[in-house]
């Protein structure tokens, strides 16, 4: 399973604006694709995106097994740009 989160420099990407890329993703991933959206900046300042993307990670942990049977309890969280940097700090958190 793939927990994917966005890009935008924590301000301007959506998920609308990256829904092209997240279906791609879903294509050609053999896996099963989660596309996140997260609290942005100006309106939630900081930590408000990673404290998203942390809840949203255990969220996805503790239910593989129902929403991915074949994925064996596995999951990896992964992102561009901003998303990328939201998606270091669930893994960190939870390794």
């Amino acid at each position: 399973m793939v927990v994917y989160l966005h890009g935008g420099g924590h301000v301007t990407g959506t998920l609308d604006s990256y829904d092209g890329l997240s279906r791609r993703l879903a294509d050609r991933v053999p896996a099963t694709a989660v596309s996140v959206g997260y609290r942005r900046a100006p309106e939630h300042r900081c930590p408000a995106a990673v404290e998203d993307a942390q809840a949203v990670y255990r969220w996805v942990l503790d239910r593989v097994a129902e929403l991915a049977p074949d994925t064996a309890g596995r999951a990896v969280v992964a992102g561009d740009s901003a998303g990328g940097n939201n998606a270091a700090v669930p893994v960190r958190l939870t390794a």
